[in-house]
């Protein structure tokens, strides 16, 4: 979203509350939150004008927006504060760490570079984290970013967190084929010039890599050292060889983008890795995840996210995913299972291979007969006998709730919040994305519902709700 025209506020004669001119100020103001932890002005106490800088500073630095990368506005800190009192601009002004983070959005105009060359300055020898978003044409010779972009290379041994994504034509102007990164701990990144080899190997704190479309071998990365990656429309071939190299890997996110599926692949063991999120491609996604499931050993896994495409219409095969179990040995915690398209007998196979398992979230197809579900929950003690939290989603593509499971549901509720011999279920939330007001209000109103309710059961069921009841994309992680 491109950045507001500059403002009076903002740039005054050129930088405004960044210039070294006399500011004009409100009287008897400061700044206080309000109930929605929004800043406003309010009248002034003396006591505050009396408090030490360094004391200011701190409360300063626990203003800041809660953003990753802070986009410069007059309404939010650090450039509020400058507009405050003479006190107040003074302490901001000479605060390095509230100028440390910074989102660049070249909206074409002088004022604005002149803007972030100065709120860089200011940052002073802290580490940086900065996002760029800047097109082909800030890359000529004659563009006035070019300056920026100087600025910007020069400060990268000061990088902790960079994101790229956005200047995916300029990374010629900002990264040296071999590039001194000392700070960097975090990289999210779009590379797809194979003739233009970028390496991140003297980069001794990088753990995080978030490589966003594209991922090729000349981006050079220090792989071992790494405990985060994601990878967002990446073949699987890359994804495969990268995660031979990744021996320390904590969490991965691998959404492939391509329809190669190699086979027979064997990776080392991934004794570090705790999360592991998996989504197919549009097309054979069910290849690209058994080929996956197929090469790794994960004992120490706790959370397994599957997503399936949605035009999968043969049963998926669920021997890669059972092998997975029980060649790794592991006590998963919790398990997300987007559109699998399986039947009911193999999707019951498949939660009786990891009876550790205290989260289930599940996105049903057509073929899972859920009511068979609710029903071995509340018979047996042996099927997932830790289960304490239970999220259903059903949505209108592959999937809908019927009236006639409610029986089962209502049998199974009670008996596992007061069966012995299990954990108790302490959540259960079934939403759809339709209306079908019959089923909720018929479930929601009965009477063994209303007593779980009272008696402290999580429970929801209804329409389905931003973000809780939704399956995460690759950029909502």
């Amino acid at each position: 979203m491109p950045l507001p025209r500059p403002s009076k506020l903002t740039l005054g004669a050129g930088l405004g509350p960044l210039s070294n001119r006399p500011a004009e100020f409100q009287n008897q103001t400061t700044l206080v939150l309000d109930q929605n932890k929004r800043p406003r002005f309010a009248a002034i106490s003396r006591r505050v004008l009396a408090l030490p800088h360094e004391i200011l500073a701190e409360i300063f630095i626990q203003c800041l927006p809660n953003d990753e990368f802070i986009a410069p506005s007059p309404r939010t800190v650090p450039l509020l504060l400058c507009s405050v009192c003479r006190q107040w601009r003074m302490v901001a002004l000479t605060n390095p760490k509230l100028w440390r983070s910074l989102d660049i959005r070249l909206a074409g105009t002088p004022d604005y570079i002149e803007l972030y060359q100065n709120w860089l300055s200011r940052a002073a020898n802290t580490p940086l984290s900065i996002s760029l978003h800047a097109s082909a044409d800030h890359t000529t010779a004659d563009s006035p970013a070019k300056a920026l972009f100087q600025t910007i290379v020069r400060l990268s041994p000061q990088w902790r967190n960079v994101d790229l994504t956005g200047a995916r034509a300029a990374l010629r102007c900002l990264l040296p084929e071999e590039g001194r990164f000392p700070l960097l701990a975090k990289l999210t990144i779009t590379h797809r010039d194979d003739d233009y080899p970028i390496s991140f190997l003297d980069a001794p704190n990088l753990r995080e890599v978030h490589a966003l479309q594209y991922l090729t071998r000349s981006l050079r990365l220090p792989w071992s050292q790494l405990t985060l990656f994601r990878a967002d429309e990446v073949a699987l071939s890359c994804c495969l060889e990268v995660l031979r190299h990744t021996s320390n890997l904590v969490n991965a996110t691998l959404h492939f983008g391509t329809e190669d599926s190699p086979s027979g692949v064997s990776l080392p063991p991934l004794i570090h890795l705790r999360s592991l999120t998996l989504c197919g491609p549009w097309s054979n996604g069910e290849k690209a995840l058994s080929a996956v499931l197929d090469s790794l050993t994960v004992p120490a896994l706790k959370t397994l996210t599957l997503r399936f495409p949605y035009n999968l219409r043969l049963p998926f095969d669920i021997s890669p995913f059972v092998g997975l179990s029980l060649r790794s040995s592991f006590q998963l915690q919790t398990l997300v299972l987007y559109h699998m398209p399986t039947t009911t007998e193999a999707l019951i196979q498949c939660l009786k291979v990891v009876p550790s398992i205290v989260h289930l979230k599940i996105g049903p197809t057509y073929r899972v007969d859920m009511k068979q579900i609710y029903t071995r929950l509340a018979r047996s003690t042996d099927f997932l006998p830790k289960l304490e939290s239970f999220h259903a989603i059903f949505t209108s593509e592959v999937s809908y709730v019927w009236r006639q499971d409610i029986p089962a549901l209502l049998q199974m509720l009670p008996w596992r919040w007061a069966a012995v011999g299990v954990a108790r279920l302490r959540s259960f939330q079934l939403a759809h994305t339709y209306s079908n007001d019959d089923f909720d209000e018929t479930l929601t109103s009965h009477s063994q519902f209303l007593r779980l309710v009272e008696q402290g059961m999580e429970l929801y069921v209804g329409k389905a709700r931003p973000i809780v009841d939704s399956f995460p994309n690759l950029v909502d992680i």
